[in-house]
Formats: structure tokens, C-alpha cells, sequence
């Protein structure tokens, strides 16, 4: 809770907790942590998240839950998204490059679809992308690679950790003055 005894931080991670994410979360205002990793929850993400403006962390992975992610492109103050390990199934939201302050993105282990959205090389603060085990496929644009830290382009990256499925679905640029444009392929 804060100052004014508002709830601020939901940390419930491996309490076994199971059902649909409440629609109540959108009361919550003040909200700025959710920590439900490793439970037993279904459904989407509700849509009412989107009133919590001070939300900067969703860990949602390892449950069970569907749905897309267009919800997420409504939460401007996030920084960390970690919804691995479910079974969401659409594509990666176009609406996510627009989360200027977004460092790490994790959405790997699901059932997403589609290609990497070319406007992901708007998101210059990612250290952490992680999108592999999805069925993600196409070609992967070249200026995505200039997010990484140690780019030929010196344009100051911090993409620290890069995973995708760069062995049989996607094909990845190749620089010979930057070879390794993912840090880990599968």
C-alpha cells in the first residue's frame, strides 16, 4: 500500500490460485505491480487493466490463460511484461511499440501467430525480448538488430537478451559486421 493506503503491489506468485483474472483489477487505480506467475489462472487478461495508470509490471506467466494482447497497448506505463508459459493465441499487438518505456517483453511458450512487427525497433529501452516457442514466422526486419547493445550502428541499444525460433521460422538478418543478431536461437 502507499501513502494514502492504496493497494499498490498484488504479489500472489505459486499460491495455487485458479479461475478468471477479476474485472475488479480496474479499480485499483493505484496499482503499479501484479505478480500472479506460477497459479492456475484462465481467461484473458480483462480489459479493465487498462484503468490501472500506474501499472509498470505484469508477470502473468506459467497459467493457463487465452486470449490476445491488444489490451496491453492500453497500459502506456509498462516496463515489464512477462506472459510466458500460456496459451495466448493472436498475434504479437502492433500497439506494443507504442509502450515507449517498455524493457523487457517475454511471451514466449504461447500460442502466438503472425510475424515480428517491424515497429518493434520503436522500442529503444528493451533489454529483454523473448519470443520464441510461438508460431511466429516471416522475415525479421534488419533494423530490429540494431536494438541489440553491441550493434554495428553504435545508435546505443540495450537489447541485452534476443530469443526467437530463428531456425526454422523466421529468418533472421545476417550483417557480417553484426552476426549474431539473436542472442539464442531455437
Amino acid at each position: 500500500c502507499d501513502f494514502n493506503q492504496n493497494l499498490t503491489d498484488i504479489r500472489l506468485a505459486e499460491n495455487g490460485l485458479s479461475g478468471p483474472f477479476t474485472t475488479e483489477i480496474g479499480r485499483l487505480q493505484s496499482l503499479s505491480r501484479i505478480d500472479l506467475s506460477n497459479n492456475k489462472m484462465t481467461g484473458p487478461i480483462p480489459t479493465e487493466l487498462s484503468f490501472a495508470e500506474s501499472l509498470y509490471q505484469l508477470l502473468l506467466n506459467d497459467n493457463s490463460m487465452t486470449g490476445n494482447l491488444d489490451i496491453l497497448s492500453s497500459i502506456p506505463g509498462l516496463e515489464v511484461i512477462d506472459l510466458s508459459s500460456n496459451s495466448f493465441s493472436s498475434t504479437l499487438a502492433d500497439g506494443i511499440s507504442d509502450i515507449e518505456g517498455l524493457k523487457e517483453f517475454m511471451v514466449d511458450e504461447n500460442e502466438l501467430t503472425g510475424t515480428v512487427p517491424e515497429e518493434f525497433v520503436k522500442l529503444t529501452n528493451l533489454e529483454i525480448l523473448l519470443i520464441q516457442n510461438n508460431n511466429i514466422e516471416g522475415s525479421l526486419a534488419d533494423d530490429i538488430c540494431d536494438l541489440r547493445e553491441n550493434s554495428s550502428n553504435n545508435n546505443g541499444g540495450k537489447l541485452l537478451r534476443f530469443e526467437l525460433d530463428c531456425i526454422d521460422k523466421i529468418q533472421c538478418p545476417f550483417n557480417f559486421l553484426q552476426p549474431d543478431c539473436c542472442t539464442r536461437c531455437f
